[in-house]
């Protein structure tokens, strides 16, 4: 969609899908989660512990899995 709307994105380069740095994307995304899950497991959560787990552990990295299945980006 940036591509045909032209709007900025950091991952196109010269009007197309540059799949080098959507490969180094994912691994800086997969490495801030487990950062995430790592600052989650020091914090004593009670009520909002099992959302922030959901988020975490499910459901981003389920969306991450989706959105770079779409462009065949694989680890």
């Amino acid at each position: 969609q940036d591509i045909k709307k032209h709007n900025y994105n950091p991952l196109i380069e010269d009007g197309e899908l540059n799949i080098e740095n959507m490969k180094t994307t994912r691994e800086v995304m997969k490495y801030s989660l487990v950062q995430a899950a790592k600052a989650r497991d020091l914090l004593p959560l009670r009520d909002a512990g099992e959302f922030i787990d959901n988020i975490i552990y499910l459901s981003l990295p389920a969306t991450m899995d989706r959105i770079f299945a779409e462009y065949d980006i694989k680890n």
